[in-house]
């Protein structure tokens, strides 16, 4: 599932890294990347200028229970916004997922849905997929700046 790295904390992660430390003995599976920033530029102005404004519940316990493991907290879930502003150059960058976020704060839920699926299949629509995961490092810088 599509995510950000720990959004549902109260200050998530800056940047994110992903090493192998042993490969898996079938090879693994495929790894994507997705360039965020370019998924919110991509977006036409009057929905670019609306998601400024919006804010995003992000939640750990359905991704959690997706994958068989059972959260030691249930109920912790943070807010962030929709688009996160980078502290030194500015650029924005969407800060929605469907592994960790669980609606936009503010919006009926039917609305909120469709915006969230709208937002994920534009970022899935930048992916960069890296082939089978060998022993290789990967960095992904995520948005910063998430006040």
């Amino acid at each position: 599932r599509w995510h950000a790295d720990a959004s549902w904390l109260a200050q998530p992660p800056t940047a994110t890294a992903l090493r192998m430390v042993q490969p898996p003995p079938a090879g693994g599976g495929d790894t994507c990347w997705s360039n965020v920033t370019a998924a919110y530029a991509d977006l036409i102005e009057p929905i670019r200028d609306m998601l400024d404004r919006l804010r995003a519940v992000h939640w750990m316990a359905p991704s959690l229970a997706a994958m068989g493991v059972e959260a030691q907290d249930s109920n912790i879930q943070w807010t962030h916004p929709v688009v996160a502003v980078h502290p030194e150059t500015g650029r924005k960058a969407l800060f929605v997922s469907e592994g960790w976020t669980r609606c936009i704060e503010g919006v009926p839920s039917a609305q909120s849905v469709h915006l969230l699926a709208m937002l994920g299949q534009g970022t899935k629509a930048l992916s960069i997929l890296a082939e089978k995961f060998g022993a290789l490092l990967f960095q992904a810088a995520q948005a910063d700046a998430l006040q």
